[in-house]
């Protein structure tokens, strides 16, 4: 039946201390309070609304897990440190990280479905794995410049996600970092360059924008040598992709699924796995500029209907045509007209 709280002059609230408490509607937290335990309001859903102060230095783990009603957090200038799942499934619809805080921790927020809005700054250098996963009410959502690598899973399932911004210091988008946001569009960084991705990313992990329906065009920046397995796999109305002219191996169901219409490989690339182009039912050309054909695979460019054997034409150099016959068979013709680029 406990529905308030006043914590007096407490410094610390140990772990699971008011866990359970499903009638507990306000909190009154000390200003000298520096620690708040492991599920110390967890599963306490009648809570709507709690005030952490600038004493604070730690919020541990699962602090506020399935507070289902909990809509507002206010974190005062001063709290230090958030810890992995501290919100996991609470109801948050909004979160400003003051200036003191400098790392989001891994799965911090995920499975807040009500969450909309993050507010940060700067001065935040690292967000951790499936920090956001299924936050399904998230729409936007900009990376802080202090954060080079976005890690795996950070947004995983955030159905609801339209716009990321980018920054140009990322090096690194991580394995599913965006599976699954289905309305996510990928707009150019600037006016300056033709990339919709960061010019300094070098790793893309496996599986990265897999399912994102809404995305029509990447380009991928030249330090991306490594198209990961999935990257692109089933990104339904995808349908322009611009490699790097440094890419060297695309790897299995990366273009599974899209609307491909064509695509040209460049020089520098030496294979294809398993099913990269399966069931692009649109694809009527590829493009090879290597001299020495890229190994492939008795599925790289497999249909389950034999579309792309009908329709789909292979380019090559005039001088590598008897180089590539081994592709033959999968393709409606073979065209040796190609210019060097």
């Amino acid at each position: 039946a406990l529905d308030y709280v006043d914590t007096g002059n407490a410094e610390t609230i140990t772990e699971y201390a008011f866990e359970g408490c499903s009638n507990l509607r306000e909190v009154i937290l000390s200003e000298k309070l520096k620690t708040v335990g492991n599920c110390a309001f967890r599963n306490c859903v009648s809570l709507s609304l709690i005030d952490i102060p600038g004493s604070v230095e730690t919020l541990g783990r699962w602090v506020f897990e399935n507070c289902g009603n909990l809509q507002s957090v206010v974190l005062h200038e001063g709290v230090q440190s958030l810890s992995e799942s501290t919100f996991y499934g609470c109801g948050l619809r909004s979160v400003s990280i003051p200036s003191t805080v400098t790392a989001i921790p891994n799965w911090t927020f995920q499975d807040c479905k009500y969450l909309e809005h993050v507010n940060w700054h700067d001065g935040i250098t690292s967000i951790g794995e499936a920090a956001f996963n299924r936050c399904t009410s998230l729409r936007n959502i900009r990376i802080p410049a202090g954060v080079t690598s976005i890690a795996d899973d950070t947004f995983y399932g955030c159905t609801s996600l339209h716009s990321v911004g980018f920054h140009d210091n990322i090096t690194r988008i991580g394995v599913n970092a965006f599976d699954k946001c289905y309305v996510l569009t990928l707009e150019e960084t600037n006016q300056d360059n033709p990339y919709n991705l960061p010019v300094s990313l070098t790793t893309l992990g496996e599986c990265a924008f897999q399912n994102c329906t809404g995305i029509t065009r990447v380009c991928l920046p030249e330090g991306v040598t490594v198209v990961p397995r999935y990257a692109f796999n089933g990104c339904t109305k995808l349908n322009g992709v611009v490699l790097s002219k440094q890419t060297v191996t695309i790897e299995d169901w990366a273009f599974a699924g899209t609307a491909l219409t064509g695509i040209s490989l460049p020089a520098t690339v030496t294979s294809l796995g398993d099913n990269v182009f399966h069931n692009c039912s649109e694809l009527i050309g590829v493009q090879s500029y290597p001299t020495t054909a890229p190994t492939i695979t008795a599925t790289t460019f497999s249909h389950d209907k034999g579309t792309i054997k009908e329709q789909c034409r292979l380019f090559v150099l005039p001088t590598a045509s008897s180089a590539y016959d081994s592709w033959k068979n999968y393709f409606k013709a073979v065209v040796a007209d190609l210019t060097v680029q």
